[in-house]
């Protein structure tokens, strides 16, 4: 994986698809709002990969899908920070918002399964089409565009393939552990990282605190906490105005992070 990702910062294309790559993410996650309040952390962006993985193994093993509390708990086991709360809570939250609806199991009316809503499906198949495309641009002898075009069962494949090899991705998340925590461990820091790089790849300003905060369902408290942070990290640096901008860190540290998700990705995608 990592080599594959050296290969890919090395391709005279990288530049070009790290930026549609952050601008895809940046829509992404602008719009819905409520799905992106539901995965606003690495936890609750696990549980959900998770919960879509082992429903998509049985709906292509021919069942009709739907995941019980106990095989989530059971593969959500293997990260200590998901517990049994964070898990109860974002099953709650996803029934809750529309994203999943629950039901009694028919064979044993005290067993409640999980299913996923169609709107949570179109969500993750959304997230899947620029990871595509970028692999599409870095290796483009690979039929993957054409597969997810054309394969109904190629975006149910993906999702299935996506939650477990994430147990064997510590390797990934251990290659720049501080980047890692600060993107992925607090709340909206993933959104402003995008955003600030986005700017900074285009040469534009940076949306104000309270235009941020609009556009991905944050507060202005939180915007400022994570561009503190990123500060006293190194990834940001004062521009004009007070407003953050990136530094070298962060331009490094994200085009090695982003070439290294890819990389991974291109892997599951493979074995599809």
């Amino acid at each position: 994986m990592r080599q594959k990702a050296k290969l890919f910062r090395a391709s005279r294309h990288f530049a070009s698809v790290l930026r549609d790559y952050t601008a895809a993410l940046v829509a992404f996650r602008r719009d819905p709002r409520v799905v992106n309040k539901l995965i606003s952390q690495e936890t609750r962006y696990r549980v959900a990969n998770h919960f879509l993985s082992l429903h998509a193994g049985k709906v292509l093993a021919g069942g009709d899908g739907g995941v019980t509390y106990g095989e989530m708990l059971e593969l959500c086991s293997a990260f200590p920070e998901i517990g049994s709360r964070v898990l109860k809570t974002m099953l709650a939250m996803m029934v809750l918002t529309g994203y999943a609806r629950s039901e009694r199991s028919p064979a044993d009316r005290r067993v409640k399964i999980y299913m996923p809503s169609s709107k949570l499906i179109d969500v993750a198949c959304s997230r899947l089409v620029p990871i595509v495309e970028a692999l599409h641009v870095l290796e483009p002898d690979l039929s993957r565009v054409a597969a997810l075009c054309d394969d109904p069962a190629f975006q149910m494949r993906a999702m299935h393939r996506n939650g477990r090899p994430q147990l064997e991705s510590e390797l990934l998340r251990s290659q720049m552990p501080e980047f890692v925590g600060f993107a992925a461990g607090r709340e909206g820091a993933a959104q402003v990282v995008y955003a600030v790089t986005l700017a900074d790849m285009d040469a534009v300003p940076l949306p104000s605190r309270s235009a941020l905060a609009r556009q991905f369902g944050l507060s202005k408290t939180q915007v400022w906490s994570v561009f503190a942070e990123g500060e006293r990290l190194g990834y940001f640096s004062a521009g004009d105005g007070g407003a953050p901008v990136a530094t070298d860190k962060l331009r490094d540290q994200y085009g090695e992070w982003t070439s290294l998700e890819l990389a991974f990705c291109a892997g599951v995608l493979a074995q599809i």
